[in-house]
């Protein structure tokens, strides 16, 4: 895959400061020159600056500004520091510099995977919001969820399930998108 140096400071850039955090690409850059052509994708991981706790991981291909598709997940007050990431098949990484690849947290049943476009997070579930329905559309598959300060949008399609109805206790993770506040990965309190 073709390396879009310029892309990649955008996309690891625009995603740290928007939690007012240095991205750290240039030297993340420069470790992925000296492994070679197998780095497949970049990121960013936050996590708690004194456990090393994992909490929110991004990744995004080498070769394409992702800026459009970029979301964030509300922090509230959490302090965390940004650690680029990077996914290779090389054996060369283990020599590389102290950079972390990507973990796969996926499988880790206390992380949720949200996508927009090919923009990729990985969040931990402390993040996750409680609210209620307050009003759904069923023929515009759209809604809105009451919370104390305002109301969040969401579509069908972000929810873990199907049967969807006003006054329903739902979980739900608050994400900033280019639309604005949305709630995604809804899913039901029984």
């Amino acid at each position: 895959m073709k390396i879009n140096k310029e892309a990649i400071m955008a996309n690891l850039g625009t995603f740290a400061h928007a939690y007012g955090l240095k991205p750290k690409s240039e030297m993340l850059l420069n470790a992925i020159n000296q492994i070679d052509d197998s780095v497949s994708s970049t990121g960013l991981l936050l996590r708690n600056p004194v456990t090393k706790k994992s909490l929110i991981s991004c990744y995004c291909p080498l070769d394409s500004y992702y800026i459009n598709d970029m979301i964030w997940i509300l922090l509230g007050d959490i302090n965390v520091e940004a650690v680029p990431t990077f996914s290779a098949s090389s054996a060369k990484v283990n020599q590389s510099r102290n950079w972390k690849k990507h973990a796969d947290l996926s499988h880790q049943k206390e992380y949720d995977i949200i996508t927009n476009g090919q923009f990729t997070l990985t969040v931990h579930q402390q993040f996750r919001k409680r609210g209620i329905i307050a009003r759904y559309n069923h023929k515009r598959k759209e809604g809105f969820i009451k919370r104390s300060h305002r109301d969040i949008y969401f579509k069908k399609q972000w929810c873990c399930f199907n049967h969807i109805e006003r006054l329903q206790e739902v979980t739900f993770y608050p994400i900033i998108s280019r639309s604005g506040l949305q709630a995604r990965k809804l899913a039901p309190i029984y």
